[in-house]
């Protein structure tokens, strides 16, 4: 009988190894008892037989069934005995990757730590450069809770009021493209005037060239002149009487309608003859164009005239700019020594008062020194109000180009709108003079 058609019987194990190379398995055969004997062992007697042997088979009787154990996993080795084999390599193999990976991990917080610095880093300077993006935006948002801001840049009180004026004018702004927004036209407009900067300065602070600073200037200051010119409004009789200071009204029996002054503004030297004389101003002995201005005695100014050249007297503007036109009847009217138009604004029903002159008398009376003194307050006032008004409009501060003089936006002299919203401007903010 080969090992190949020998088949367990009943009587045998369950499991049994089968030693290739010997002569007979078969424990009933008659080589059983001889030397043989010994190669036939029994798995519940040898716990502790080689395993790993590849030349040998397995069979499981089961059933009367015979079942190819190849299919079925080994037995594994002894657990105790494996983990004492174990122990020492697993224990260093351990130890030695618990200090590496607390190295890694320590090297990696540093990381994580570095890292976080750098992203804090980073968002202080994108938040700077956000800060920065807003101070150049120029529009409503860099002003907005900022009132000392719009001061010093549009000569405004408050960003109430800022906004309120954007939104007032902002229709009638044309714009030619996306470049600039209607409320940064307006805002460009404010800053030339209020800090009287030319339009090189402009064009690197709303980051255009110098020609689109040119091309919406000119729209937007017309369109503010339109729409802001009702503000310089000559007030009414009963306005007039309501408003006047207690203390102005102990000094004269009527109202005063308007107090009258002229400004000069100064200009570059003309390079025509004909220019360098009619410009040039024997009182500031410079080159500029007067502008004839009525203040109310409350502290508005009602009344601005177009501009004439530095050599034109104060009695010739007052007749010839329209002034004399809004008089009415047992209006008073306040003037310095130059205004002599009594005659023609005795014709409109009205009074002029100015400071007696002492020029033909050695001296006064005492009521005229009176007269005089109480004169001299109240055009003090008007004198604040001119400073204010000149300190409020920058560009009212600087010698102005020649060119500006003569030209014509819209059929608009370009000098006459500068100072006609500078004005408007003057009026929206507290006035100086108390009530």
């Amino acid at each position: 009988m080969t090992s190949v058609d020998w088949i367990p019987s009943i009587n045998m194990p369950v499991l049994t190894r089968i030693v290739q190379n010997n002569e007979s398995n078969d424990p009933q055969g008659d080589d059983h008892d001889n030397h043989n004997m010994g190669t036939i062992e029994y798995l519940e007697d040898d716990e502790n037989s080689n395993l790993s042997n590849g030349n040998t088979d397995y069979y499981i009787e089961e059933d009367d069934e015979v079942i190819d154990e190849t299919m079925v996993e080994p037995a594994l080795p002894n657990e105790a005995e494996f983990l004492m084999d174990s122990e020492p390599n697993d224990d260093s193999f351990s130890r030695e990757n618990f200090m590496r990976l607390l190295q890694e991990n320590r090297e990696y917080e540093k990381l994580l730590k570095a890292k976080d610095e750098e992203i804090d880093e980073l968002r202080k300077t994108i938040e700077k450069q956000h800060k920065i993006l807003e101070i150049f935006q120029w529009d409503l948002n860099s002003f907005k809770e900022n009132d000392r801001k719009v001061a010093h840049l549009t000569g405004l009180p408050n960003f109430a009021t800022l906004s309120i004026l954007v939104d007032f004018v902002k229709p009638g702004i044309l714009v030619f493209s996306d470049i600039l927004s209607k409320e940064q036209v307006v805002i460009m407009v404010l800053m030339y005037i209020r800090l009287g900067l030319c339009f090189s300065i402009l064009a690197v602070l709303f980051r255009v060239c110098p020609a689109t600073v040119t091309r919406y200037f000119y729209s937007g200051l017309y369109s503010l002149f339109k729409q802001l010119k009702g503000l310089v409004k000559w007030p009414s009789q009963e306005i007039i009487a309501s408003n006047t200071p207690t203390r102005f009204r102990k000094l004269y029996d009527a109202p005063i309608a308007v107090i009258l002054d002229c400004f000069e503004l100064f200009t570059e030297k003309p390079g025509v003859k004909e220019a360098v004389i009619k410009l040039y101003s024997n009182y500031k002995h410079h080159y500029t164009v007067k502008e004839l201005v009525g203040i109310t005695s409350f502290g508005t100014i009602s009344f601005i005239s177009k501009p004439y050249t530095g050599r034109t007297s104060d009695k010739f503007i007052t007749e010839q700019c329209g002034l004399l036109d809004k008089l009415n009847n047992n209006d008073l009217v306040l003037a310095d020594r130059g205004f002599t138009v009594r005659q023609a604004v005795q014709d409109r029903g009205a009074v002029l008062k100015v400071p007696d002159s002492s020029s033909k008398k050695k001296q006064l009376s005492s009521k005229a020194v009176e007269r005089t003194r109480a004169l001299a307050s109240i055009r003090n006032e008007v004198e604040r109000s001119i400073g204010s008004l000149r300190q409020k409009s920058g560009i009212l501060s600087t010698r102005l180009p020649i060119t500006l003089l003569n030209h014509e936006h819209n059929g608009e002299n370009v000098l006459n709108m500068l100072v006609t919203v500078a004005c408007a401007l003057f009026n929206l903010c507290p006035s100086i003079i108390s009530p």
